[in-house]
């Protein structure tokens, strides 16, 4: 009995099949195949003509999301662009550069700290699996900063140094961290002013991250003995801007 069923329902599925190929390719189309080759021949090339169908339509459906996303980046509008690398991640989930994406536009959209974290979380996870990415390991870091969080930004500063310390964004955020959460020894600063100073100086532009500048700024306040005169000049002339730019209370009393 169990057999015979078995059976049954096997028929059921290759009419279904068939079925669908005929909606597909069309009746007629079908009539002349089983015709000229037979049901066994016509049923396979269906069979194969439906999975290139398949592909066709997600190559093209990913080439449009892939395309409106980079648009929407273009133009600033990082939720969009968000939810179009979310879709292509449904169609590729083991894509590593989709899951960047998405991450980083969805930090880019972030409105609250809430929504920073889960950026983060998202970029922690990308680091499982590639613990010295560098593009991760920058936003990582950046959003640790943003959330005052010492223990990942500290883990995230190391890593990013060891692999891409000449780069002056990765020098910025790395001394930033140092300075913000390493434990303060009374008169004996744990970052070298000369290397901070060195820094500022050579950043003091379009290039400078305000955050390090405030951030050079209550270090150098905690450190006065220290600092010297070309420091102390720089940041009183760059200070109010960076304090402008980023735009918290934090900021402003630095």
């Amino acid at each position: 009995h169990s057999i015979s069923a078995g059976r049954a329902s096997l028929r059921r599925v290759q009419l279904n099949r068939q079925r669908l190929h005929i909606r597909l390719l069309g009746p007629h189309t079908c009539v002349a195949l089983l015709k000229t080759v037979g049901a066994p021949v016509a049923l396979t090339a269906l069979g194969a003509f439906t999975v290139l169908h398949y592909h066709a339509q997600r190559n093209q459906v990913q080439a449009q999301l892939l395309t409106d996303a980079r648009n929407y980046e273009a133009t600033a509008q990082w939720q969009r662009a968000a939810g179009c690398y979310q879709d292509l991640l449904q169609l590729q989930p083991a894509s590593e550069d989709l899951r960047f994406y998405h991450a980083r536009t969805f930090a880019q959209a972030a409105a609250n700290d809430s929504d920073r974290q889960q950026a983060r979380l998202k970029f922690a996870a990308i680091l499982e699996h590639a613990p010295y990415n560098i593009g991760a390991l920058r936003q990582h870091l950046d959003l640790s900063l943003q959330l005052d969080l010492p223990g990942p930004a500290l883990s995230s500063a190391g890593r990013l140094y060891s692999v891409d310390r000449q780069h002056v964004a990765t020098q910025q955020m790395h001394l930033e961290a140092m300075m913000r959460f390493l434990p303060r020894v009374p008169r004996v600063p744990p970052v070298s002013m000369a290397v901070l100073s060195n820094l500022v100086q050579r950043v003091a532009g379009p290039d400078c991250r305000p955050s390090f500048l405030l951030e050079a700024a209550t270090y150098c306040a905690n450190y006065p003995d220290a600092v010297d005169n070309s420091l102390r000049v720089t940041l009183e002339s760059t200070v109010p801007g960076a304090a402008e730019s980023v735009n918290t209370a934090r900021a402003h009393f630095a």
